[in-house]
């Protein structure tokens, strides 16, 4: 059909005394007349097809999701999804849209690779707080509070400040926030303060503010002031950032997210703006895979809605009807993702994760074994060494009491590494 056309543009134009008529061309060629037709028509006046007509939609909601919503930051295909669907009503596919991104030039913003992540290293049995919480944190809105304070850098890094956040677990809503250049209790009785000067009404009897062991989160104000307020107060293992995972994971999508920024600003009342800005944008915003593509502050409402059995169209937050539908999933799927310590050989069922306790003492014993035998085989060169030695002792005396003192440093090593062993057998 096209090779007909095209014969018949050519032959006309550059073929001096042939004149093929399009019927001519096409019987030639043997293909259909209404075809060749057809294809002419559409050279004549080319139209856009249904496809290109898709993507330049999606384009469009790319770019008002990542200039106009995210400043710049590039979302990966799933949130870049959710984002779209949640604030413009439109469902693109998730394996359409790094095609669209490699058209638009744009390069996705990925995470950077923590070192120590998932490491389960000090959840040894001597720690001495409560944990209430056992990495059960999905349990419902307003039931698991979690907090905790991370380091942040502005003016190129050269001035250090603290960010302290309260963060709903269930809805991974930021509920309060707060800024300083001294980290001590003062900052984290701020972002308290944030916290219930906004959603005092929303707490309940049984809601439980958890944190790591700071010394901030055990301060004799801070917990006086939670015990006055109704809460109950837990506390993760000791040094176990897995018991206060969501707060960590939080702070890594923050810094992800605002770190360029907040070094580039020049004083500390510039980078307290980006981080307090931060907050709004994170709860009625930018939208979580987690809590299936809705957006924190939108995704509390509904499930009080969802709970209480009253008309969701009466909730402030509105998002698409597809969403809105879904709510009874979307909270079922957010319950299924909670990883409490069960049963795994302990008898007590408290260890969930191959590491744990019992498997960092085990990973310690064996450590400590093949140390011991590298220092014995070390050991046993250096008194071979010493005895070589000794008939010229009295040429090179130094090399010998250096040898000498070798294998004396090594029979403490080993007797020190033994009774290390025999404490964690």
């Amino acid at each position: 059909m096209g090779i007909a056309v095209d014969f018949y543009e050519s032959g006309r134009s550059i073929l001096p005394g042939v004149d093929f008529s399009l019927i001519e061309c096409c019987r030639i060629f043997k293909v259909s007349d209404n075809a060749a037709y057809e294809r002419r028509k559409n050279l004549d006046s080319p139209k856009v097809g249904k496809r290109e007509e898709s993507d330049q939609r999606a384009k469009e909601c790319i770019r008002n999701v990542v200039d106009g919503m995210c400043h710049g930051w590039v979302f990966g295909a799933r949130m870049l999804h959710d984002m779209i669907r949640a604030h413009f009503g439109v469902l693109v596919n998730k394996k359409r849209i790094p095609r669209l991104l490699d058209e638009m030039g744009l390069k996705l913003s990925t995470r950077w690779n923590n070192p120590y992540l998932g490491h389960d290293t000090h959840d040894h049995p001597c720690d001495s707080f409560r944990n209430l919480v056992r990495r059960n944190f999905y349990v419902a809105p307003r039931k698991i509070i979690l907090t905790d304070i991370t380091y942040l850098w502005y003016n190129y890094g050269h001035t250090v400040f603290y960010k302290c956040s309260f963060l709903d677990a269930f809805t991974a809503e930021e509920l309060g926030t707060a800024v300083s250049e001294n980290m001590d209790v003062a900052l984290l009785m701020a972002a308290y303060d944030d916290m219930m000067g906004d959603h005092k009404d929303e707490f309940t009897d049984d809601t439980i503010i958890h944190s790591d062991n700071g010394s901030q989160m055990l301060s004799d104000e801070f917990k006086e002031r939670v015990r006055e307020d109704g809460f109950r107060q837990s506390n993760s293992d000791r040094g176990n950032s897995l018991d206060n995972s969501p707060m960590e994971s939080f702070f890594g999508t923050f810094k992800d997210e605002n770190f360029v920024k907040i070094l580039l600003c020049d004083t500390f009342e510039e980078a307290s703006k980006v981080v307090m800005d931060y907050k709004d944008f994170y709860n009625n915003v930018r939208t979580h895979t987690s809590i299936s593509g809705w957006m924190p502050a939108a995704f509390y409402e509904y499930c009080v809605a969802h709970g209480a059995d009253t008309d969701q169209s009466e909730c402030k937050l509105k998002v698409p009807e597809c969403m809105a539908e879904g709510i009874a999933d979307a909270i079922a799927n957010r319950k299924s993702q909670n990883k409490p310590y069960v049963a795994n050989g302990a008898a007590d069922g408290r260890y969930a994760l191959s590491g744990g306790a019992e498997g960092q003492m085990d990973r310690d014993h064996k450590k400590l074994s093949l140390m011991i035998k590298k220092c014995e085989k070390e050991l046993d060169g250096k008194r071979e060494e010493c005895q070589n030695l000794v008939p010229i002792s009295y040429a090179r005396p130094g090399i010998v009491s250096r040898v000498r003192d070798r294998i004396k440093n090594l029979e403490n090593r080993i007797l020190e590494l033994k009774g290390i062993q025999g404490l964690i057998e």
